[in-house]
């Protein structure tokens, strides 16, 4: 181990740090991946992030009532993929809620009254797609999209393919430990061990998932913040009332798919325990830590959910 090469970089992408290390790769080669990861991140923030001044979505979001829109494929592919997650979580998983997130981020308090006449543009429901020929229009005036849940996940999907077509037997890619791909063995020969932090003292980990070849994806209500090296505030929307979620809690998840992942542990943060019970049945080879910190204590679940058998033979 200890002759073993270890590249690392650091970029920024949608707003956040993003830290890549690849063991055993020769400087030169390990350059030429750090190209082609910027490059792939690169071309799907231009496309969903709402970060970058001249990306594709403000244009979209800007696009009048019953105009159809003509998007690229890297947004086509994601909205599709939203639209699944918005369907299998009955609508609570909704990237087109952007106009009532903008409302509570201005800081204002809303009445119920606001909040009804605001969720007049919002709905995946007021979203017509047209895939045959892969486009789509906004059925109500004022509506926007928000890929922010899962354009980091998206782009953790893709990177995993092109580092194995690039034959990578090794690497870590990790949007500032909410996102997290870990492909391959740590150096050591063992599996990579990746820490769920206890978001009050940073530095104690409540769970450590041992992930090889799979993606763990973490969403709370409150995450660390590390420039204050303190814990701070979330904003996550109750789909039942529209008003922010107020208890601290986080949910991370280890899954063979970063969007899969991403869309469990943002599901798990909101859903009643009888509407997870019913996507939970659909999931195979998922592993789930869900931590609520109370007043005077840390409630925390441990699920594993067994890859299932095909018995059709």
């Amino acid at each position: 181990m200890s002759g073993t090469n270890i590249f690392s970089d650091s970029i920024t992408a949608f707003g956040v740090q993003c830290d890549i290390v690849l063991p055993g790769i020769e400087p030169e080669p390990a350059k030429e991946l750090m190209q082609l990861i910027k490059n792939v991140v690169s071309q799907i923030e231009l496309s969903v992030s709402n970060k970058e001044m001249i990306a594709e979505i403000l244009q979209v979001n800007n696009t009048e009532k019953d105009e159809w829109i003509e998007p690229s494929d890297e947004f086509w592919d994601l909205l599709t993929i939203c639209f699944d997650f918005y369907q299998m979580s009955n609508g609570a998983l909704d990237i087109s809620f952007a106009p009532l997130f903008d409302a509570w981020k201005s800081g204002k308090s809303l009445s119920d009254e606001n909040i009804s006449e605001i969720e007049k543009s919002c709905g995946f429901d007021k979203v017509e797609l047209d895939d045959e020929k892969k486009r789509f229009r906004f059925l109500e005036k004022d509506m926007k999209l928000d890929f922010a849940l899962f354009q980091k996940a998206y782009v953790l999907d893709i990177l995993k393919q092109e580092l194995l077509r690039n034959e990578v037997e090794s690497c870590i890619i990790s949007f500032e430990e909410d996102e997290v791909l870990a492909l391959g063995q740590h150096p050591g020969g063992d599996d990579w061990p990746l820490g769920v932090r206890n978001i009050e003292i940073p530095d104690d980990f409540i769970h450590v998932f041992l992930v090889n070849n799979k993606f763990v994806v973490t969403a709370g209500t409150y995450c660390v913040n590390w420039e204050k090296g303190a814990s701070e505030c979330r904003l996550v929307l109750s789909p039942e009332t529209g008003r922010p979620v107020t208890r601290k809690k986080t949910v991370s998840v280890m899954a063979e798919s970063a969007l899969l992942a991403a869309f469990v542990a943002n599901s798990w943060l909101i859903l009643p325990e009888n509407d997870k019970e019913i996507i939970a049945d659909q999931l195979s080879n998922v592993e789930i830590f869900e931590a609520e910190y109370l007043s005077n204590d840390l409630k925390t679940k441990h699920t594993i959910i067994e890859e299932k058998q095909d018995n059709d033979e």
